[in-house]
C-alpha cells in the first residue's frame, strides 16, 4: 500500500464530499439571497444613500451616519444590510477555499472562488464609487449570479451522485450550456435596461410608443460610457431613442431565451428523475415573459419588478441544475 492512499481515500471520502455539498449549498443561498437583496437595493433607488465604500456616511452602522430624513435612513440600512451580507457572503467562500486546500487539495478551485469573489466584492465597491456607471452595474450584476451558479454547481455536484441518463447526455449538455448563454445574455440585457432607466421608455406592449419598430439607435444605446466622466447617474441620460433602442432588445431576445429554455424544458421532461425540473423550465421562462410584459403596463411597480429579477434568478438555478445533470 502506498503511504499517501489512506489519506487520498479519506480526502475523496463520501462523508467529506457530503459536508462541502452541505457547505456550497449554504453559501449558494446566501449568495442567491445577496443577488436579491442588491436588485431590490437597486430598484428602490438605495444604490447611492451610502456614496462612501465600506463605510457609510463615515460610519460603520447607518444610524450613526448624517441623515436627512426617516426616507433616507430606510434607504441607508437597505444598502448597509445588502453589504453586511455580501460580507458575510466573502468569509464564507474564504473558509471553502481552505477547505478545499486542506481536504481535498484542490488549489485551483479555491483560487477561482477567492478571485471570483474579490471581483464582485471590487465590483460593489465601483457600483458607489464611480456613481451606478451602467457598465460597471452590469458586470456587478453578472458575477453575483454567477457565483450563485458556480457555488450551487459545486454544491450539486458533490451532493448528486451520477446516474444514467435516458436520452443522449451529449446533447443534453449542449441544451444546457446553450440555455445558460442565452440566459446570461438576457440577464445583461435586463441589467443594461435598469441601469439607464429604459424601463418606461416603452409603456405599452407589444408595442413602443405605438409602433412594432420604433426608430432605434444602438450606438447610443449601448456605449460603454454614456455617461459624462464623473456624473451620478440619478436620471435616465440617453436619448428617448437609445432607452427604446436597450428596451426592445431585452423584449426580442427575450423570446429566443423562452424558445431555448422551452426545448430544454421538454427534453428534460423525457426523464423519470428529472421531470419536475422539465416541468419548471417550462412554465417558469412563460410566468417571467409575462411578468416583463405586465411591468410597463403597470407603470413599473416596485414589487412585480423585484419579482421579475427573482424569477430571473430562479432560472439561473434551475439551467444550472440541468447542467449538472447532464454531466457523464
Amino acid at each position: 500500500m502506498k503511504p499517501g492512499w489512506q489519506r487520498t481515500a479519506l480526502l475523496d471520502s463520501s462523508v467529506t464530499k457530503k459536508r462541502l455539498a452541505s457547505w456550497y449549498m449554504a453559501a449558494a443561498s446566501l449568495a442567491f439571497v445577496v443577488v436579491i437583496i442588491g436588485a431590490f437595493v437597486r430598484l428602490s433607488d438605495a444604490g447611492l444613500s451610502c456614496p462612501d465604500w465600506p463605510t457609510c456616511h463615515g460610519a460603520l452602522l447607518p444610524k450613526g451616519a448624517a441623515v436627512q430624513g426617516e426616507g433616507q435612513l430606510i434607504k441607508m440600512w437597505k444598502e448597509m444590510i445588502h453589504r453586511y451580507a455580501a460580507g458575510l457572503l466573502g468569509l464564507l467562500v474564504l473558509v471553502l477555499g481552505v477547505a478545499e486546500i486542506i481536504l481535498r487539495r484542490a488549489w485551483p478551485k479555491a483560487v477561482f472562488l477567492w478571485i471570483l469573489i474579490v471581483m464582485q466584492a471590487l465590483l460593489g465597491m465601483w457600483t458607489v464609487t464611480r456613481g451606478l456607471t451602467p457598465v460597471v452595474v452590469v458586470l456587478h450584476l453578472l458575477t453575483g449570479l454567477l457565483v450563485v451558479a458556480v457555488l450551487f454547481y459545486q454544491a450539486r455536484c458533490f451532493g448528486m451522485p451520477m446516474m444514467a441518463l435516458s436520452f443522449d447526455p451529449v446533447r443534453s449538455k449542449i441544451w444546457s450550456v446553450l440555455a445558460i448563454m442565452v440566459l446570461a445574455i438576457q440577464l445583461a440585457l435586463g441589467g443594461w435596461v435598469s441601469a439607464n432607466y429604459a424601463g418606461s421608455a416603452c409603456p405599452d406592449f407589444p408595442t413602443c410608443q405605438g409602433r412594432l419598430l420604433p426608430p432605434l439607435h444602438f450606438q447610443e444605446a449601448f456605449a460603454v460610457e454614456p455617461t459624462p466622466p464623473g456624473t451620478l447617474l440619478v436620471e435616465a441620460v440617453l436619448s428617448p431613442q437609445g432607452r427604446m433602442t436597450i428596451h426592445m432588445m431585452h423584449r426580442w431576445w427575450a423570446v429566443m431565451v423562452v424558445l431555448i429554455l422551452e426545448i430544454l424544458g421538454l427534453a428534460l421532461l423525457r426523464r423519470a428523475d428529472s421531470r419536475a425540473l422539465g416541468l419548471a423550465l417550462c412554465i417558469l421562462p412563460i410566468i417571467q415573459a409575462g411578468i416583463g410584459a405586465g411591468l410597463p403596463l403597470l407603470g413599473l411597480p416596485l414589487p412585480l419588478a423585484w419579482l421579475h429579477n427573482l424569477t430571473a434568478s430562479i432560472l439561473v438555478l434551475l439551467s444550472t441544475e440541468a447542467l449538472v445533470r447532464a454531466r457523464r
